[in-house]
């Protein structure tokens, strides 16, 4: 997901490129998944269910020789967890302020003027419905911190 809100800031480029993948375990697939960052150089990569926690190291997933900055949110080495991965030329940064308990991470960057909000979101399937309400959360804390700017438009 992909939010812009207009802003007075000036780096250029004229097309961003995303692509979400529920890798279902990067460790088993982190060969695959550098082999397609190599040849596509997507800006944005969404993964959910990376089944990773914090004794797995980033370079050990992403080498750094791929130019990204990496978000993680852990789960467990069993299930869940979510990371971005997005190209260091966009200068991104965390948006922390977006943390809820939600299985999420959030970044932020801006191109040609635009403020871009980008996240990583994952549902399990036997989660209460309640959940989606989190999301809300997030997308309305987002909304508040612009609240005046004249134009937002989502892409989902």
């Amino acid at each position: 997901m992909l939010c812009y809100v207009n802003d007075n800031q000036t780096t250029s480029k004229k097309e961003i490129s995303l692509v979400s993948i529920n890798i279902n375990g990067i460790r088993g697939k982190k060969s695959d998944l550098q082999a397609f960052l190599s040849v596509t150089h997507p800006d944005i990569v969404a993964l959910q269910e990376t089944k990773v926690d914090d004794s797995i190291t980033t370079s050990e997933l992403v080498p750094s020789s791929l130019d990204y900055t990496i978000f993680r949110n852990d789960r467990t080495l069993g299930g869940g967890g979510t990371m971005l991965l997005v190209k260091n030329n966009l200068s991104p940064t965390n948006v922390s302020n977006l943390t809820n308990g939600s299985e999420s991470v959030w970044a932020k960057f801006s191109v040609n003027g635009t403020i871009h909000y980008v996240a990583s979101w994952y549902r399990d399937p036997d989660a209460p419905s309640e959940h989606i309400l989190l999301f809300r959360e997030q997308l309305s804390k987002i909304m508040a911190t612009h609240k005046t700017r004249k134009h937002c438009f989502w892409i989902f």
